[in-house]
């Protein structure tokens, strides 16, 4: 089990779908490339990842027999509080929204599922295989709205 990292009265939420290799090793929410780059971006656009709630929807393996409505109220309650949520992959982005993080990506928008608004994002390993572009505009989003008072 990943549990959720970083200052539980965080006003950003970072949120992953899954754990994968790396995370189980580090037992982090986020590790690897995953974290290297979201560090970097996060910096850019003036927000240390350390003042940043951490979490992932599925806090272990997927292929483990758990009801998804477990995942989405831990996910609803992490959520209470904060002021903004980035949303990272489109499988989970198209859960949560019922469309692809293509249409939507960096834009702030309501779900159900959380209790505060939510910028969705490809996830931030996409830039290896193409341009950051989508990731830094979604975090640029964030860091507007994390800001606000």
């Amino acid at each position: 089990m990943i549990e959720p990292l970083g200052p539980p009265d965080a006003d950003i939420l970072l949120v992953g779908d899954a754990p994968e290799e790396e995370e189980f090793k580090s037992r982090r929410p986020f590790a690897g490339d995953k974290l290297e780059i979201l560090t970097q971006e996060l910096n850019r656009a003036g927000i240390s990842i350390i003042r940043c709630r951490q979490m992932n929807l599925w806090s272990h393996a997927i292929a483990e027999e758990c009801p998804i409505t477990y995942h989405l109220d831990n996910l609803m309650e992490e959520s209470k509080g904060r002021k903004i949520a980035l949303v990272m992959g489109a499988n989970l982005v198209e859960l949560l929204t019922n469309k692809p993080v293509s249409d939507i990506s960096g834009l702030r928008m309501a779900t159900d599922y959380m209790a505060c608004p939510i910028i969705p994002c490809f996830k931030v390993t996409q830039v290896t295989h193409g341009g950051i572009g989508e990731v830094r505009m979604a975090i640029t989003a964030l860091a507007k709205y994390g800001r606000k008072k």
